[in-house]
């Protein structure tokens, strides 16, 4: 697997590739037996469109253009395959953009003095992920398709297909422009954070142009676009060849570049979009009583800012732009609800709630993953072996990342509080939002507690890197039981062990004084567990 850099490639990545690849099956499997439990008849399953047609339309900036959820196909549509190629796309874009670290780490100087030239190199890095897409578009849909067929529905085998590759193509899509915008910038974590960025606000951009009529003539710049004029599996819709061979050609035009660029300038340095620019040298000493560095805290809670802003800034726009639209859903909303005179105060009451609360745990799941991967990252690769020869024991290592992650999860939800309570202010719309706050506070030990099981795994595995995978399964494991808890009817133990289940919904039922003790009572059990399986084992051998 070391013979040549795309068999690199692949070996770096099969987990994460069949992590992926068998989740996204499962998630159909799930779907549409959750589908078929939900709504066994024919009449059942128009009843519920004539009921959820008219929320569809109104959440349409959220998940595209409405569909008829009379099939499965049609609910598997309207529920996930929207919004699949942005979490797929998530994983693509950092997959390539780390390959920018690796070469400021000096891996790509080491690969550079075998015989293989610069555009080589990159050339075998993008086949490699591009191996990898494929495998996981394929096993999402052999996956899909053996589970869907257990359910007893019938299955068009080709329309999911074509389905699983619209979604690979729009994440090979990204990832391609991921791997292009790093040859501008000198970190990865820069490239990605950028491209992701720009991924959301297309996303978005895209499902808020069939909403405005003057937005529409722009609608054709964003790439999902053309992948919402390919719903196979939705009732009445039909396959467009020109707007699926749009992704593959842009990927195309996006690797070309990024090989073109990486020829042509210096190693470890950014290709100049202006001409060649002088680099400044400094004269003055390295400053070694940098306060920043002589604290291990301090220095954790340096190497974290920028992300963190990059994750603040994405959620904000999210907050505002959901805020900002609720006064146009306020009325659908009280319709569906069916309230009486107080109705515009419990409609708002849901949308927020739905729109905005729900997602928040999944998304700070997220980031304290990515916070996981950073320590996971930072052992394997040695860097962690530099810090231990400063006089500082592995358990205050460990405790000092955590307590800067929780340092800096305290500072997300603040912000995110700050930017809520005043857009609601100047939205002028009724709502408590010391609803919100509640949920806010709810969710620091929920996050801590993420990390921590993340942090436990990685101590105590032979290698840490697997941790990464495996707390991220646990995670999308848990929202999904979370979901169909009630249709899979699951012993009471399950929902015990289930951090989603736990959480709840406080924005709706109000602070859980019992939910934040045990949340953060496991999540300091967990930590010390870490702490311990730090401890005693070698760096990086077990």
């Amino acid at each position: 697997m070391l013979k040549t850099v795309w068999l690199k490639t692949i070996r770096d990545t099969w987990r994460a590739t069949a992590a992926w690849g068998i989740g996204l099956g499962l998630l159909i499997y799930v779907s549409v037996a959750l589908y078929a439990a939900g709504y066994p008849t024919l009449a059942a399953r128009k009843q519920a469109m004539s009921q959820l047609g008219p929320l569809l339309n109104t959440f349409r900036f959220l998940i595209g253009a409405p569909v008829d959820i009379s099939t499965p196909g049609g609910f598997l549509t309207f529920r996930f395959l929207g919004s699949l190629p942005v979490i797929v796309g998530i994983w693509a874009i950092r997959a390539t953009t780390s390959t920018r670290d690796e070469e400021q780490r000096g891996i790509g100087d080491l690969v550079l003095t075998t015989p293989h030239s610069r555009s080589n190199v990159l050339t075998q890095q993008w086949f490699g992920f591009s191996l990898a897409m494929l495998a996981i578009t394929l096993l999402m849909w052999l996956v899909g398709s053996v589970g869907w067929l257990a359910t007893g529905e019938s299955l068009d085998v080709t329309a999911l297909l074509i389905a699983s590759l619209n979604i690979g193509f729009q994440a090979w899509l990204w990832g391609s422009l991921g791997l292009l915008l790093a040859q501008f910038f000198a970190s990865g974590g820069a490239a990605s954070g950028i491209t992701i960025n720009l991924m959301l606000f297309t996303y978005l951009f895209n499902n808020l142009a069939a909403m405005f009529a003057w937005l529409a003539p722009f609608a054709a710049t964003s790439p999902f676009h053309y992948y919402a004029l390919n719903r196979p599996l939705a009732p009445g819709w039909v396959f467009n060849p020109l707007a699926f061979a749009i992704a593959p050609l842009l990927t195309l035009i996006c690797f070309w570049l990024a090989r073109f660029f990486v020829a042509h300038r210096d190693v470890g340095a950014t290709f100049p979009l202006f001409g060649p620019r002088r680099r400044k040298v400094s004269a003055a000493p390295i400053n070694w009583h940098d306060p920043l560095l002589g604290n291990l805290f301090l220095c954790y809670l340096r190497d974290m800012i920028w992300p963190t802003v990059r994750w603040a800034l994405r959620i904000m726009f999210y907050v505002v732009l959901m805020v900002a639209t609720a006064g146009q859903v306020v009325a659908a909303l009280k319709n569906i609800a069916n309230v009486g005179g107080n109705g515009s105060q419990i409609a708002v009451e849901i949308y927020i709630a739905v729109v905005l609360v729900m997602p928040l745990p999944i998304v700070t799941a997220a980031f304290a993953i990515t916070q996981v991967a950073g320590w996971t990252a930072d052992e394997e690769n040695g860097i962690d072996d530099m810090v231990l020869t400063t006089p500082h024991p592995r358990w205050s290592v460990l405790l000092n990342r955590f307590a800067a992650i929780t340092a800096v999860v305290i500072a997300l939800l603040a912000v995110v509080g700050l930017t809520f309570n005043l857009t609601i202010i100047l939205s002028g719309l009724n709502y408590d939002v010391g609803k919100v706050l509640v949920a806010l506070m709810q969710l620091l030990p929920f996050t801590m507690l993420v990390a921590a099981i993340g942090f436990a795994i990685a101590a105590w595995l032979k290698r840490p890197g697997p941790a990464v995978v495996l707390v991220s399964l646990y995670v999308v494991a848990a929202y999904l039981l979370d979901l169909l808890g009630q249709f899979l009817k699951l012993p009471d133990i399950v929902p015990a062990l289930n951090i989603f289940h736990a959480y709840g919904n406080p924005a709706l039922t109000g602070l859980g004084a019992w939910a934040i003790l045990g949340l953060s009572v496991a999540a300091l059990a967990l930590l010390a567990a870490a702490m311990v399986g730090f401890q005693r084992r070698d760096l990086a051998r077990g």
